[in-house]
């Protein structure tokens, strides 16, 4: 691997706050993904077991929907809301990852279990 495409946290490299990802603690790192999701007001919401947002049609093409959250989008979210952060041997610092798919499969599969607000209770959509 070239040593560019690692960023070293020493940097600073923004004001996201930021989620270690320690082995055998997927729990503590999937409850710290749904709480900065939630305090980041990233639009997802539970609806029927399920993690859903709310579409914005562009001007005059239609009345704002719901829709599930899939993979790619939640990948999306946590990215811009977080900066994941795993420990790496061979250099012996913490690095910037991309969020784990087992944060982002075990959150969708949580659905109705996580603590996201349902549509319509905190004035977003009705």
């Amino acid at each position: 691997m070239n040593s560019s495409n690692v960023i070293s946290i020493k940097e600073k490299v923004d004001r996201r706050p930021r989620i270690q990802i320690v082995p055998g603690k997927l729990s503590a790192a999937v409850a710290a993904a749904e709480q900065v999701l939630i305090k980041a007001n990233a639009g997802i919401y539970q609806r029927d077991g399920k993690l859903v947002r709310i579409v914005q049609p562009l001007a005059g093409s239609g009345l704002p929907y719901i829709t599930e959250v899939n993979r790619h989008w939640l990948l999306h979210a946590l990215s811009k809301h977080a900066v994941f952060l795993k420990f790496d041997g061979r250099i012996r610092e913490l690095k910037i990852i991309d969020p784990p798919q087992d944060v982002v499969r075990a959150l969708l599969k949580l659905g109705g279990g996580c603590k996201f607000s349902h549509p319509g209770t905190d004035g977003d959509a009705a």
